[in-house]
């Protein structure tokens, strides 16, 4: 943080699939959170749980950074966002699918951006990625929680500052950064 400049920002990439409940998480399982440390030390399970909580953790990261930046960086007017980029098919989704399935999703992933509400392209996020990180429009204050081109409202376990904390301990912890 020290070497970010006066003014600058801080855009840490979400998904709406930290949500609970959302048609949009076109059939995601919600998040479980339990602590930073299952979350680094991930067993066996659903790939898509873990995915889905790694965003929680993202978003509720940004909330607590944007809670502690006036004591970690008094006056700097330093602006910390959440970008939800939303789903991009052309990302290689595909990458794990038999051969006949990748042939079908890339025919079919150009549609989904056509069709599926949220959907859209890698070069359209990047457009609204560096948008936040250099747009006047999202200077300080910090704290947005932005969906696509518009603000949005991260889930309520994400608004809670206690497990916030615990995370933001948590993970001092775990990269050596405390005490």
């Amino acid at each position: 943080l020290e070497e970010l400049a006066t003014g600058g920002r801080v855009v840490i990439v979400a998904s709406g699939t930290h949500k609970d409940r959302r048609v949009r998480n076109l059939g995601f399982p919600p998040p479980q959170w339990q602590d930073a440390r299952a979350l680094a030390t991930p067993g066996p399970g659903s790939g898509q749980v873990a995915y889905a909580t790694s965003k929680l953790a993202n978003v509720m990261t940004m909330l607590e950074l944007h809670r502690r930046m006036e004591t970690l960086r008094p006056g700097a007017g330093i602006a910390v966002h959440a970008f939800d980029p939303g789903l991009m098919p052309d990302t290689g989704l595909d990458r794990d699918y038999p051969p006949r399935l990748q042939r079908l999703y890339d025919v079919i992933a150009p549609l989904l951006v056509r069709v599926v509400p949220g959907a859209t392209t890698s070069a359209a996020s990047a457009v609204q990625l560096a948008a936040m990180a250099v747009d006047p429009a999202f200077a300080a204050p910090g704290g947005r929680y932005v969906e696509l081109d518009r603000d949005g409202v991260p889930s309520a376990q994400a608004r809670d500052p206690a497990p916030a904390a615990a995370l933001w301990t948590a993970s001092e912890e775990l990269v050596a950064l405390a005490g």
